[in-house]
Parts: C-alpha cells; sequence; structure tokens
C-alpha cells in the first residue's frame, strides 16, 4: 500500500472511532431516559467499570501500550459519567510542587471532572460528604487519621494507585455515598486500638497508615483475609479485644499497577 492509501486509511478509522463515541453519547442518553429524572440514581459504578476496564486490558494487544489504552477508556468512561451527572474529584494535594497527583486525576479521570484543590485528606473527604456523588484522591501520606470520616455505607474505598512519580506513598481513590462499591479481593478497614500501639507485622495484612490521636492509636490496614480470620489474627496479636473491625471499601489488587506511567516515564528515541 501507498504512503497515501495508509494515510486514508488512517482518516477513515478516525471518522469509525468518532462514529463509534457519537452513537455511544446516544447510548448513554437513552440510560439517562431510562433511569428517569431519580436525583438518588447512582452514576458512578466503579465495579462495572473496573470489569470494563479489565476486559479491554486482556483483549488488548500490538505496539499501543496498555497505559495508553488505560487511559483513552477512562477518559471516556469519566466524560459519560459526567455527562449523565456532572462530579467533582477532591484531590488531596492538588497544587503540590511535584504535580504528581494533578497528573494522576489526569491520567484517570481525563479533562471532564472538575478537581478541586483540598488542603489535606480530611478536608477531600468533607467534599465528599457534602457531595454524595464526588470522588476523591488522597495519598496515603497525608498526616492525621483522615480515614475515620470512612464507612461502609458511606464514603468508600474503591481503588488504590501505585505512588506516582513525586509521591512517597500509593493513593487511594475514594468515593462518596451515592457512589457505587467496586468490590475486589482486597477490603480496607479502619482499626482503633487503645495506647500508643505499633502495629505487628501479620501475615497477610498490610498497614496503609497510622497516627497517634492522645492515647489512641488509629490504622488504616487492607487484608484479602475472610474477616473472622483477620480480626483472629488480631487478637492474637493483642490489638482488639472484640471484634470491632469496621470494613471502609475495596479494591482489586490487579488494577493498582495502571496508573504506573506516572511512576516510571519511560522516553524512546526518536526514529528516522
Amino acid at each position: 500500500m501507498t504512503l497515501d492509501s495508509l494515510r486514508n486509511r488512517i482518516d477513515q478509522i478516525d471518522a469509525e472511532m468518532h462514529a463509534l463515541l457519537m452513537e455511544r453519547a446516544r447510548t448513554v442518553s437513552d440510560i439517562v431516559a431510562a433511569k428517569g429524572p431519580s436525583p438518588s440514581a447512582i452514576v458512578i459504578q466503579p465495579a462495572r467499570e473496573g470489569a470494563v476496564l479489565t476486559r479491554r486490558l486482556d483483549a488488548h494487544e500490538g505496539l499501543l501500550p496498555p497505559t495508553i489504552v488505560t487511559h483513552v477508556w477512562r477518559s471516556v468512561i469519566s466524560a459519560f459519567c459526567d455527562l449523565q451527572r456532572p462530579f467533582r474529584v477532591h484531590v488531596a494535594g492538588l497544587s503540590g510542587a511535584s504535580g504528581a497527583m494533578r497528573d494522576l486525576a489526569r491520567f484517570w479521570f481525563g479533562f471532564a471532572p472538575a478537581l478541586v484543590d483540598a488542603a489535606d485528606g480530611a478536608a477531600a473527604l468533607k467534599g465528599l460528604a457534602d457531595h454524595g456523588g464526588d470522588l476523591a484522591l488522597v495519598s496515603l501520606s497525608q498526616p492525621g487519621a483522615w480515614w475515620q470520616a470512612l464507612s461502609s455505607d458511606g464514603a468508600h474505598v474503591v481503588a488504590r494507585f501505585a505512588a506516582p512519580e513525586g509521591e512517597a506513598h500509593d493513593v487511594l481513590l475514594i468515593a462518596g455515598a451515592k457512589v457505587g462499591p467496586a468490590g475486589g479481593a482486597v477490603t480496607v478497614y479502619s482499626l482503633t486500638v487503645q495506647g500508643n500501639a505499633t502495629l505487628p507485622i501479620l501475615d497477610g495484612v498490610e498497614g496503609l497508615a497510622s497516627a497517634i490521636d492522645g492515647g489512641t492509636t488509629h490504622a488504616l490496614i487492607a487484608s484479602a483475609a475472610p474477616p473472622e480470620a483477620l480480626i483472629q489474627s488480631l487478637q492474637a496479636a493483642g490489638l482488639i479485644g472484640s471484634p470491632s473491625l469496621d470494613p471502609v471499601g475495596q479494591y482489586d489488587p490487579a488494577l493498582v499497577g495502571t496508573a504506573a506511567f506516572v511512576s516510571q516515564t519511560t522516553q524512546k528515541e526518536p526514529t528516522s
């Protein structure tokens, strides 16, 4: 094939892609009509969105990097959710000097939703309390026991991202009460321990963050173990005297690395 014919084929593919995007928009309009005017209808469905992305990545092959596929699909999903009902992303540290949190937000959500600069993790969760259909990005390096505002029926964890370049710790994606759950093999728990405790290393339990407030230790932990087994492990370590562990969300560990481009940026030499 000649160079001109190949370029014409690219133009044809672009037109087909655009037509499919417009068809998707019309289908979303039909979904909105089917849901009716109910303000309580859940628009953002992290479990379904994760399944869609997983299918696309499983089917992907060829030269296009998977991170680009992830960014394209995430941008499309976010844009169409925003068309159904505008939402915002409250980002703790959005204006940080490294730009890492802004990069992560734009990678995962594109440019459709508005970004809100939250002073810290607590402020980001306050935004979700005021606007239950919004989302938040909070680094595990944020100070204080901000996760105490999380609950199973309120603001909840729906995803985890590997630490982006310029950020020392992983980042949690947190959804408001009017956003669906994510599901996933790993459950995140809020744990309160009386006294100034140090979390021991336990098999199958990851300590995500901890903070001491007076004579109380607050911790955020993650585990794929069944709740009963987790409670027994914590009790055996002398951390809790009764089953008072509070689940505050779930995430799919297979998707933790999908934002890896902000952790490892590789530049290829131009080819002649």
